[in-house]
């Protein structure tokens, strides 16, 4: 091959990666690094039980360690390119969770379910950038100009990256066995989604009786079409021009909700020892969760009118 044949290939091999989202991935893992969490390109986890493997694009980490127990907030990050196909978000009222809802119904290790669940009614968590939900938040979205056959690409975003962060979260567990033990790894996710292209906001205004649409840096879609997290799966799908400022405020938020998980990881770690539920200190307030945590189940397995009696005093403690 002559060498200008060579250059000429070379040119066609860089302008192909370049409009492939590979070039997003490393300025998400560089924006996320700069401020201040570990990451990971590539990254691989397993779905549970085929044991699977799911690319994430982008893992983004932060840890606290004591003594023998792991703290760890993680941003599971899905990088797409979208300069001439926009993404479109479709936001309502209607689809707005309390902020409770949206900190009980975030995706986690067992460990993690049970402190978010106790904490959803604690004020600070509510502030934390990670739970705030919108007044009208999205609760679909699709991809502008697509052909038939590519208008399931942000549907099937979604499900990648929830997927993805659901089977990071029951990884954490695999290493669990002692059920009436406090596991040791405490871990929070948070599916993300970052675009090379534009994000547009669409809502129904009933009084022009007709859909408006206007041009967002981001937005908050509280889902509920997943396919493995039956619940509420909040996802922020951001441009890639805001991503440094996203990720400055996502590490602060990360460190303050560490701090928390650090105190109720201590008070669910007495109420293992002793049984006892004041221990727990459950925080009033509506999770959208019907029952208890998983991981307190083998702690209430009474004889049938103690569990009844156990059941009416937490119930009692989140009204």
């Amino acid at each position: 091959m002559s060498a200008d044949n060579i250059e000429n290939l070379e040119q066609k091999v860089e302008k192909w990666i370049n409009t492939e989202g590979y070039p997003l991935e490393f300025q998400t893992a560089r924006a996320f690094r700069r401020a201040g969490f570990r990451v990971l390109q590539g990254y691989y986890t397993r779905d549970d039980p085929s044991g699977t493997p799911r690319e994430i694009d982008v893992y983004a980490s932060t840890d606290l360690l004591i003594d023998d127990l792991l703290l760890r907030v993680s941003l599971v990050i899905e990088c797409k390119y979208a300069i001439e196909k926009p993404w479109i978000i479709f936001t309502s009222s209607a689809s707005s969770i309390a902020p409770t809802a949206c900190i009980a119904q975030t995706i986690s290790s067992k460990l993690g379910h049970a402190c978010l669940w106790c904490l959803a009614g604690d004020a600070s968590l509510k502030d934390n950038y990670f739970f705030v939900a919108p007044d009208s938040p999205g609760f679909n979205a699709v991809q502008a100009f697509a052909k038939k056959n590519e208008q399931d690409r942000v549907y099937s975003s979604l499900q990648s990256v929830i997927s993805a962060a659901y089977s990071e979260a029951k990884s954490s567990d695999s290493i669990h066995k002692d059920i009436t033990k406090m596991p040791r790894f405490c871990h929070i996710l948070f599916p993300t989604i970052s675009i090379d292209g534009q994000l547009f906001e669409a809502h129904y205004d009933s009084g022009a009786d007709r859909i408006k649409v206007k041009d967002i840096p981001k937005c908050r879609i509280h889902w509920r079409g997943a396919e493995k997290w039956k619940h509420h799966a909040s996802v922020d799908i951001l441009r890639v021009d805001i991503m440094d400022s996203y990720a400055v405020e996502a590490y602060h938020a990360a460190q303050a909700l560490l701090k928390s998980l650090s105190e109720q990881c201590r008070k669910i770690d007495s109420f293992f020892q002793t049984k006892e539920l004041p221990n727990l200190d459950i925080s009033c307030g509506g999770r959208g969760i019907i029952g208890i945590p998983e991981l307190f189940h083998p702690l209430l397995k009474l004889k049938p009118q103690e569990e009844k009696i156990q059941e009416k005093a937490i119930n009692k403690q989140i009204e």
